[in-house]
């Protein structure tokens, strides 16, 4: 699938458009809020001998603010997180696919969000790996320059020297540039969106240490900008056919 095509579904996905998941309506719906303690203990046993998540959800929603309840909401929390982590393995040995994406969404957006959100990052990251970045002849002492300034300090002008390679497709630059942008140096405004772009662009060009980088990047990034970051990596890519 295009790149830009599996990108501008990713942002239909986050409006909406997929079928909102249908909540079970085992558990704290029907609840009385006055209720013994014994009452709330055999109310949470039932909860969690039911195989379904979004029941534990229900219940911390309507109960979470009652202080009577405190011990039985985070004990569904807890338990609501780890079988959310292990949806996120089961998902994490499946296709980063835009079909997978709406069924893990449809059926767990409501109660793991994070999770959904992560596997969206890894579909998009799937989708940049395929778009190829082939880097034009770049002046030597351009390069020079680049490393030059940045080893000494002089972000500043590093900046502007490698950001005029890194958009030529030179992948060293790219890194540097991406660096530059996710540290603030030197007085350089930080912007992870563009630190995301430049490692993402980095990687294409076969630097392995970018992918260090930008996983620190996109776990800061919420998922709309994700998506802003990946649109442009796509967009500058084009470049360097």
């Amino acid at each position: 699938m295009n790149p830009k095509i599996l990108l501008l579904a990713l942002v239909m996905w986050l409006s909406g458009c997929v079928e909102e998941n249908l909540k079970d309506s085992t558990g704290a719906a029907a609840a009385s809020p006055h209720k013994t303690q014994t009452q709330i203990e055999a109310q949470v046993t039932a909860l969690l001998a039911q195989a379904y998540i979004d029941p534990l959800t229900d219940y911390i929603y309507q109960y979470r603010h009652d202080p009577q309840y405190h011990q039985a909401v985070q004990t569904l929390i807890e338990t609501r997180e780890v079988r959310c982590q292990v949806i996120a393995q089961r998902y994490q040995k499946r296709e980063k696919t835009l079909q997978m994406l709406a069924r893990l969404q449809k059926h767990y957006q409501y109660s793991c969000p994070q999770q959904v959100t992560d596997f969206a990052h890894q579909v998009a990251s799937s989708a940049l790996a395929k778009v190829p970045a082939k880097p034009k002849t770049q002046s030597v002492a351009q390069q020079k320059d680049c490393q030059q300034y940045y080893e000494q300090g002089d972000y500043a002008n590093a900046l502007k020297v490698c950001a005029a390679l890194a958009k030529q497709g030179d992948a060293r630059a790219q890194l540097k540039l991406g660096i530059l942008y996710a540290d603030g140096r030197g007085g350089i405004p930080k912007d992870l969106i563009e630190a995301y772009v430049w490692l993402s662009l980095a990687m294409q060009g076969g630097i392995q240490q970018a992918a260090v980088f930008r996983r620190s990047i996109a776990h800061s990034l919420s998922t709309e900008q994700l998506l802003k970051a990946n649109d442009r990596v796509v967009l500058i890519s084009k470049h360097f056919r």
